[in-house]
């Protein structure tokens, strides 16, 4: 016949083993004493000193790295670490045209206040 029916279906002469499901151990972080500080501050670097996962995207595009920078801060944050500036960030120039970049908001004890810059503008407080 040209067609094959139930009854003419062969069935395979040993049954076929099902394919093994391999599993990732969970990644178990570090414990924060465990840490240590990466060789270079690279965004790839501490994404590994942190044992997340590598850079993901292009290094150097402001998205990903954006992306990536913010791993490494949702992972700190988890962690319970407390983050401070370690350093000025230089507004330009050179010589005594060099200065450290100022915005209002900034108060020289080295706070935040917002009140006070939100009144330059007529804004009593933020709402909520």
């Amino acid at each position: 016949p040209d067609t094959a029916t139930e009854s003419d279906a062969s069935l395979p002469s040993t049954p076929r083993q099902p394919t093994p499901l391999v599993l990732s151990p969970p990644r178990i972080p570090k414990p924060n004493s465990a840490l240590t500080a990466p060789p270079l501050l690279s965004l790839p670097s501490v994404l590994l000193s942190l044992d997340l996962d590598p850079f993901q995207g292009r290094l150097h595009s402001g998205l990903c790295d954006t992306r990536n920078a913010a791993r490494v801060l949702i992972e700190l944050a988890r962690r319970g670490q407390t983050l401070t500036a370690n350093r000025n960030v230089p507004e330009g120039g050179s010589g005594s045209r060099s200065r450290e970049k100022y915005w209002g908001w900034m108060g020289k004890d080295g706070q935040v206040h917002w009140d006070a810059f939100l009144k330059t503008f007529g804004v009593d407080k933020l709402p909520g």
